[in-house]
């Protein structure tokens, strides 16, 4: 138990607020709290999805296990992505994706790589398997990639480089040459995570597909605002995902998730949609925090954006769950100093955070 409990010990929890807890502690109507902190994608027509859930209960006999409808999505997503259905795989959200990369990639004493900032969940995968995490520092100015960097922290015990493209926190999209570059010289699988991709230029899909040391990540969470299905799926070559699928129990995602998936690729066309209006959301949003002074608004390829400001980023986090807007702060990582990352959300909201900013900032 000891032994047991000492693992436990090394992985980190990874803390989340509930709106529920910010109305309560100041005195607020659950209605009030805005929601900006955890890039969930809020101008998405909940009326659309309240429609395709409706469709969803009046034709599924939920008394079954999934099965049809895993192969559906399957088969639908091999067809969306021009790619063979043997180059896909769906799981619970990306997360289980990643922790299932993990289980079959990482043993004890290997490593994995990833970047400073960046996504949580792939550390986790480490901790899962008792491997180690190498850490590749973005620059501080811009948050790039320096490949040079990269193959210095590269080693033969090295299994899995986790690149989140664009990447969560800092926004920014990587080079698709710099990636392919690394997946020439590294021995071991490039994960691809691009959940935002969406809201960028380019993919990594076909590559993935040609390649054996490729795995790209999907999300349907943010684009598609899908973030309560918990719905991710992976590409790769027909190796990998034969490997994968062996991670997984049996009916390991639910039917209403499988389904809800399927519907949303045949209504492809209100996703792009949502996507442009978001893009340009983003780019109002970026502009008018531009204007305040005293901000650095960094470039944002995603559904957020990161932006640093002059006065303690603790004091705004604060001040704005005071007037119940939820925001991310990063403490302890000194890259990320002063930073406050925004859910880029409707004009309204946005309207709203901006004004609320304003009254905190003691130079407006």
């Amino acid at each position: 138990m000891d032994a047991v409990l000492s693992k436990v010990s090394r992985i980190p929890t990874y803390e989340v607020i509930s709106p529920s807890s910010v109305a309560k502690k100041f005195g607020l109507h659950p209605s009030q709290i805005l929601k900006m902190d955890a890039n969930e994608n809020l101008v998405f027509p909940l009326e659309f999805q309240k429609k395709i859930l409706y469709e969803i209960i009046r034709e599924e006999d939920l008394r079954y296990y999934p099965t049809d409808q895993l192969n559906n999505l399957h088969e639908s997503l091999s067809q969306f992505l021009r790619v063979s259905k043997d180059n896909v795989i769906v799981g619970n959200g990306s997360d289980q994706l990643i922790l299932a990369i993990g289980l079959i990639f990482l043993e004890r004493e290997t490593n994995i790589i990833t970047l400073n900032p960046s996504f949580f969940t792939y550390k986790l995968s480490a901790f899962l398997n008792e491997a180690k995490v190498k850490v590749v520092n973005l620059s501080s100015k811009d948050f790039s990639l320096n490949l040079h960097d990269v193959f210095n922290v590269l080693d033969e015990k090295s299994r899995i480089f986790f690149i989140c493209s664009p990447n969560n926190p800092t926004g920014n999209q990587f080079n698709q040459k710099l990636i392919l570059d690394i997946a020439e010289e590294f021995e071991g699988i490039i994960v691809v995570d691009e959940a935002y991709v969406d809201f960028a230029e380019g993919s990594l899909v076909k590559e993935a597909v040609d390649q054996d040391n490729i795995i790209v990540l999907r999300s349907f969470s943010k684009s598609a605002g899908m973030a309560g299905f918990r719905l991710g799926y992976a590409v790769s070559c027909e190796e990998n995902i034969s490997a994968l699928k062996k991670a997984f129990p049996p009916y390991h995602v639910n039917t209403l998730s499988l389904r809800a998936g399927l519907k949303i690729i045949q209504n492809y066309r209100i996703v792009k949609k949502v996507v442009e209006e978001v893009k340009r959301n983003r780019e109002n949003l970026a502009s008018e925090l531009k204007e305040i002074g005293g901000i650095r608004v960094f470039d944002s390829k995603t559904n957020f954006i990161l932006f640093r400001t002059n006065i303690n980023s603790e004091e705004i986090y604060n001040s704005l769950l005071k007037k119940g807007i939820m925001v991310r702060i990063f403490r302890g990582n000194s890259l990320l100093r002063n930073c406050v990352r925004v859910t880029v959300g409707t004009e309204e909201m946005n309207k709203r955070f901006v004004e609320s900013l304003k009254e905190i900032l003691p130079w407006t």
